[in-house]
């Protein structure tokens, strides 16, 4: 019995979408770090439909990927990166200020180009983070699937504390942890209904030490 109930353990582990943290990441090569240290755990049962690690370098051919703030910076190094590795790339990113004021569609689609032009598929979407169900069906509508998500969404509200306000503080939680966790809670059951799913949060240095304002 404590053996079939140990297999049971491992058959539904197997199964179910897994989730890390990579701290510290400055740049796509950091992200890609990360990943590859992580290879093993990554890229496992990647046999259906794509993602395997090809010579020493890891693939994502066949998997659909949705990277939050891909329009520019770092969420614009990732998408282009899970690009040029074979994904099929959903470029979210509403378009905003880095203080999270404003909306523009330019910058997701300039990088939407950017990896048709390097013979990736990818589309664009224009949602806030918080509308975390509808960038999921935009990766379902497109690609009929969703296999990874890098929550990288993130604005910019450099303050000391006794200077911070209220309105400062609900915009980073909604954006950083509310949105974060909207993006995943969607992609969710699609990733356990496939049997494969990998989520990475990211944090940068002023996410893990702070910036003084």
């Amino acid at each position: 019995r404590y053996r079939e109930e140990r297999e049971s353990v491992g058959w539904l582990a197997r199964r179910e979408p897994r989730a890390f943290l990579i701290r510290g990441v400055f740049s796509a090569e950091s992200l890609l770090d990360g990943l590859s240290r992580n290879a093993g755990w990554f890229a496992r049962e990647t046999s259906q439909p794509g993602g395997s690690a090809m010579g020493n370098e890891l693939r994502f051919d066949g998997r659909v990927v949705i990277v939050t703030g891909a329009g520019n910076g770092l969420g614009r190094a990732h998408a282009l990166l899970f690009g040029s590795r074979g994904a099929k790339v959903v470029v979210n990113d509403l378009g905003g200020s880095m203080h999270g004021g404003g909306k523009s569609s330019a910058v997701a689609d300039k990088v939407v180009e950017e990896i048709k032009a390097l013979g990736g598929d990818a589309i664009a979407n224009y949602d806030s983070v918080e509308d975390g169900k509808k960038i999921v069906q935009c990766a379902l509508d497109a690609f009929g699937r969703v296999d990874v998500v890098v929550n990288n969404a993130g604005i910019l509200r450099d303050t000391s504390f006794h200077k911070m306000k209220e309105e400062d503080w609900d915009l980073i939680y909604r954006v950083h942890v509310l949105g974060a966790f909207r993006v995943t809670h969607a992609a969710w059951p699609h990733m356990r209904d496939a049997g494969y799913g990998r989520i990475v949060f990211t944090a940068s240095a002023a996410g893990i030490y702070g910036n003084f304002g």
